[in-house]
């Protein structure tokens, strides 16, 4: 794949591949924080409220975290389509002279 990305476009799709990694790494923790949270939440507990409200939390930003990396990920499909897309083209038009 790296072989037909132009030089250009290289640190584009290492900066895509680096924020993919972070964001699910991100997403991995917001949903143990989740889970832990829940399952640690006693409901006679003093603390159970700021507990739970703290679990909430954690899925809502797991479930932003998450449609940002289905966003990323049809970024990078839509850039791999495109590169095949320009690939077919030169090949075309080579192939035709």
């Amino acid at each position: 794949m790296s072989d037909q990305i132009e030089p250009g476009q290289r640190a584009a799709v290492k900066a895509l591949r680096t924020a993919m990694k972070a964001f699910s790494s991100q997403a991995l923790a917001l949903n143990r924080i989740f889970s832990r949270t829940v399952k640690d939440a006693m409901p006679g507990n003093l603390r159970f409220h700021e507990d739970m409200r703290m679990a909430l939390k954690a899925q809502a930003q797991y479930r932003t975290t998450l449609k940002t990396l289905m966003a990323l990920e049809g970024e990078r499909n839509a850039e791999e389509k495109s590169r095949n897309s320009r690939k077919r083209t030169i090949e075309n038009g080579n192939s035709a002279a």
